[in-house]
Formats: C-alpha cells, structure tokens, sequence
C-alpha cells in the first residue's frame, strides 16, 4: 500500500488523533490577541428556563411544573423589569453585574426545522443550505480569513472528531481535553506507535507539518501538566437521571465534564496567542422528560453544571479574559407550554450567551415577542426573530476587524437585518 494512502486511511480511522495535521499551538510570532470561545449546547436548551419571563401570566400557565418563582425586587436574578435568570446559573451572574454578560432573546436558525442534527448541521455550517457551504463550517471559514492576517493562527477542536463548525479548508485535529489528559503514561506499545509514525512521514511532503504538529502538542501537553486544579478537582459527575436521552447530545460530553475542560481551555489559551478560535460542545439538554425545575430534574443540575464551567473558564482567563469572547448558543429552544411527562418539547428561538470584556452586557437585546399565542410560532414556540448569524457577524466584524468581503466569505448567504445589535460590543 503506498504510504500516503495508508496515511489517510489512518487520519481518516482517527488514529493520528493524537499528533494532529494542524498546530494547536505554534511558535512566537505576532499574537492573535483576541481569542473566541464557542461552546454549543447540544439537545437544545431551555431558553425560558435560562431566562424566565416571570411577568407574563401565561408562562406560569403554560408550565404549572416547570416555571421558575417569580424573584423578589431584591433578588440579584431579577436582570430587568421582564427577565429573571435561574437560581442554578448564579456563578455567572457576576459578570452580568460587571457587564460583560449579555443574552440576545428570540434567536436561532432562521430555517424552521426541529430535527437535533439538521439544526446542529446548519447552525455549524453557517447556512441553511448545506451546498452553500461547500463543505465547510463557518469557523473553518473564519480561519481561512484569518490565516491572512496572522500566519499561525490556528483554531483548537475539542472532542476526540473534527465537528462540521471547524471541518474544511484549513486542516484541523480535535484535541481531547478532560481529567488526566496531562498525565497520561506513555507505555512501550505508544513509544513504538509513535517510531512507526515518525518512519511512516520521514521523506513525505507532510513531514515538516507532521513534526510541527507533533512538537505542538508536546507543547500543549507541558502547558497542562501543571494543571494540578484540574487534576485533583472533585469528581462533579452525575448519575443519569431517569429520563435523560442523550441521543441529541450527538457525542458531546456532558455538562459535569465541563470544568476540567474549561481550566485547560484557558491554561491553553494563557499559554499560546496564536489560538484565535476554540470550538467546544457540552451535551445533555433534550429535556423532553424529568427537566424539573429549581428543586428537582434534570435541568437545574446541567446549568449549574453549566455555568460553574464558564465561571472557572472566566477566572482561570485571569487577564487574557479581557480580550476574549465567549459565545454560547443552542440549535433551537423548547416548546412553550411543558408536555405530559414532565418537560418540553423541541421548539425555534432560543436565547444565546454572550461573555467577554468587550461585550457591552448587563443587557438583554432583542425584541421579545411575549407568550401570547398569536405571536408565537405556530402558537406553540418562540420565534426566530434574529438569526444567529447577525449577532455572530456582528461579534466577529468588531473582534477581528474584518471587512464586509471577508465576512460575505464567512456567511455568504444573506438574512433580515435586525437593529440595534451594532451595540453588543463596547466602544
């Protein structure tokens, strides 16, 4: 078998996994100082349990199980005259009071479908016609762009698979994060593994990248082999909870992961300014059952979960959060009204995150349609009154600097502007 051959079949198997065929992490050059952090909620998240709209009647109605108490006037939760967060997301409601916590309501993929994997498909593509896209995800395109300002920019996939968001152009690896990464020994068997990779690149046109790659993980490695914080972190793992389908989580790890993975994600990025992008999904959110409320189910756990990830993944920052954006979003919400086993089902609009510090926070944008059945989609979900794509747009033109050719790159479909999203970022 010709060895290039053989090459691609053990990239395509997942067995070069470990050396990667792009740099995580690339020698000094000129920094990308601002890097993005995406984290996607697969299963579709409960935006009105992230958000609850406690002064309209009819979402107590609507949900005689699941709706979360209205706060008192004294309640930090009480974000507006309109909005109130849940009593689990209280690790990030720091950042709501420094301000550089915003959530766009109403939000999502312009293209109705309720399907988990046609969503997620469309949301990481950038598109809602797969052709479009011509086999990339948009953060692949946004890459591109960027390899044109700074020629050792790189993104960072984290999982054991590239997801569509980051597939593409520019050659990407996932790089498994989580408890022992670091640590890991290294047996007679992987030291001769990695002698027949050296022998099967010498003489090939990828050998400089190849030993490239492999000096780079070998620097992320050492970046993390101090990581003792999240080495001898309690173990914050939940047992499944009856009910729970993770079908739609599509392999992502679940929220009780998140920490240690968020300690070394900002370990990563202190380390190396040559990381622009980070692209991490956190599953468990198809809460069609037991999604309780504040004292029981499922879901008041995962956003704890949740949110104490990103609170350690802010902290950990330490400075480097100031130039950094952290965006979190879902492939749509759930249904209005709760169902007959205790939970909801798959709805449209849903609410996106928004934490860095230079979103302009303490805010929630959009316009909300209320609960009111004439103004609901099909008079059952929340609509999608901004596409996903105007605010991502808007957060990637301020951050990088790009112009409106490198954006139409990017996202080359068009959508229906909405406004007053110009003001998500400061300045």
């Amino acid at each position: 078998m010709h060895r290039r051959v053989f090459l691609r079949q053990l990239l395509a198997s997942g067995a070069l996994l470990s050396v990667g065929r792009h740099s995580w992490a690339v020698p000094a050059g000129q920094p990308v100082s601002q890097p993005l952090v995406v984290i996607f909620l697969r299963g579709a998240v409960d935006g009105l349990s992230v958000l609850s709209p406690y002064t309209e009647a009819r979402y107590a109605q609507a949900r005689p199980d699941l709706a979360i108490a209205a706060p008192n006037l004294r309640d930090p939760r009480r974000l507006n005259n309109q909005f109130a967060l849940h009593p689990a997301l209280s690790s990030v409601l720091p950042y709501w009071q420094q301000g550089s916590l915003a959530f766009v309501q109403a939000c999502g993929l312009s293209k109705n479908t309720r399907s988990h994997f046609e969503a997620q498909t469309l949301m990481e593509l950038g598109c809602n016609q797969p052709a479009t896209a011509q086999g990339s995800g948009w953060m692949n395109r946004l890459l591109q762009v960027l390899l044109t300002q700074q020629q050792r920019a790189t993104a960072l996939n984290v999982g054991t698979v590239v997801s569509p968001i980051l597939q593409g152009r520019v050659p990407v690896t996932p790089f498994a994060l989580g408890r022992g990464v670091a640590g890991r020994p290294i047996s007679q068997n992987r030291t001769n593994y990695q002698k027949l990779l050296d022998e099967l690149y010498q003489g090939s046109a990828l050998e400089a990248e190849y030993k490239h790659s492999h000096v780079a993980r070998q620097r992320i490695l050492a970046a993390l082999s101090d990581d003792s914080a999240a080495s001898n972190m309690t173990s914050t793992n939940q047992p499944i909870l009856l009910g729970e389908d993770n079908t739609a989580s599509n392999g992502a790890p679940p929220p009780s992961a998140f920490v240690t993975e968020a300690l070394q994600i900002a370990k990563i990025l202190r380390s190396d300014h040559n990381i622009p992008l980070v692209f991490t999904d956190v599953g468990g959110w198809d809460t069609h059952v037991n999604q309780g409320n504040i004292s029981r189910g499922q879901l008041h756990i995962h956003l704890k979960q949740l949110a104490d990830g990103i609170s350690q993944l802010v902290q950990a920052l330490g400075s480097r959060y100031q130039q950094t954006t952290i965006m979190v979003l879902s492939e749509f919400g759930r249904t209005v009204q709760q169902n007959g086993t205790g939970g909801t089902d798959h709805g449209r609009g849903n609410t996106l995150w928004l934490l860095g510090g230079n979103v302009a926070g303490g805010k929630v944008y959009g316009e909300w349609p209320t609960l009111d059945r004439e103004h609901l989609f099909e008079q059952r979900d929340i609509p999608v009154l901004i596409d996903y794509r105007q605010v991502i747009s808007q957060i990637l033109t301020r951050q990088f600097s790009l112009s409106d050719n490198a954006l139409n790159q990017i996202f080359p479909e068009t959508w229906q502007s909405v406004a007053g999203l110009n003001r998500l970022w400061r300045g």
